[in-house]
């Protein structure tokens, strides 16, 4: 085996600190990459009910109904409405935001209550109903929350 000649030392050289440099900045690309598009989870407690209530400048039911593979909700009665609110649906339209393809084995409930924030057509926070009880808040019945929007809307 020969010795290196001076060529071929600078060679080996500088392809080991090319990889070396290639193996630092494919390290930082990663690194950059999973920092982006890392999940942050909020674990702490979803608003109340009265938090979600206040906060909404309209609130509705809605009843689900199934057909060819789509689920779809009909606004059945708008709970509360801020004089502010732009909202261009009235009873007895299909809130579209809420439409989606259905799975099978999943339940859908009857319907949902749809609280929406200002200025905003996208649900803030959607609570399916299930036999007439809210699922999500407090396991109470339609009309209890109807009773709750009322008496904190007309404090606010």
């Amino acid at each position: 085996m020969q010795p290196l000649s001076g060529r071929e030392k600078v060679l080996i050289t500088s392809n080991v600190l090319l990889a070396v440099l290639v193996v630092f900045l494919l390290y930082k690309v990663i690194d950059y990459n999973l920092n982006v598009f890392e999940v942050k989870h909020d674990f702490s407690a979803p608003p109340t009910m009265e938090e979600s209530i206040k906060s909404a400048n309209l609130i509705f039911k809605c009843a689900n109904k199934i057909s060819g593979g789509t689920l779809e909700c009909f606004i059945e009665d708008i709970i509360f409405k801020d004089a502010s609110s732009d909202f261009p649906f009235e009873v007895g339209d299909s809130y579209l935001p809420m439409k989606s393809k259905t799975e099978n084995n999943t339940q859908y409930g009857s319907g949902n209550v749809v609280l929406l924030s200002p200025k905003s057509r996208i649900s803030k926070r959607s609570v399916p109903i299930y036999n007439g009880i809210l699922r999500g808040f407090d396991n109470i019945t339609v009309q209890e929350f109807i009773n709750t929007v009322n008496k904190i809307k007309k404090t606010s």
